[in-house]
């Protein structure tokens, strides 16, 4: 997804696709200069705009642009329901006493997060994590619909 484009920005910037579903390792790319992990910006925004401003030579305003692109990625991967529920599942798996039993529910993790909504009712979903997850995920997608029904309500 493209934050801004050259046709009406110094910067041409996105989402760039990340394989994984771990909010640390999705990215921002600046194109023709460098991308950035989400890490990396939450920690350390400061220093990500130094090292863009050694390779480009950047106005006060568009640094300040820039910025504004980097916030709207930030917010947008905190606000990505699938990347949250890996980040909490993943916290609460890194507590399970077994590595077994973390092998086991991050598999179950992989299945909610590809389950369709329509899906998730049928799920075979052992662990009290990914029993957790599943709940939270069927209470979302919930939600979702009845946004999604109340939009239409308001629009006839």
């Amino acid at each position: 997804m493209s934050y801004s484009r050259w046709s009406n920005s110094t910067w041409y910037t996105y989402y760039a696709c990340s394989e994984s579903v771990e909010r640390d390792t999705q990215i921002f790319q600046v194109c023709d200069v460098k991308g950035f992990y989400y890490k990396e910006l939450k920690s350390d925004l400061d220093g990500c705009i130094q090292q863009i401003k050694n390779e480009v030579q950047a106005t006060p305003e568009e640094i300040k642009e820039l910025k504004g692109y980097i916030q709207i990625f930030i917010s947008d991967v905190e606000s990505d329901k699938l990347i949250n529920l890996c980040f909490e599942l993943t916290k609460m798996a890194e507590e399970c006493n077994s590595l077994n039993e973390y092998s086991e529910t991050l598999e179950e993790l992989d299945t909610i997060i590809r389950a369709a909504d329509s899906q998730l009712e049928n799920l075979k979903i052992e662990s009290s994590v990914g029993q957790y997850i599943l709940k939270r995920r069927f209470q979302a997608s919930q939600l979702e619909k009845t946004n999604r029904f109340q939009i239409l309500k308001d629009t006839m």
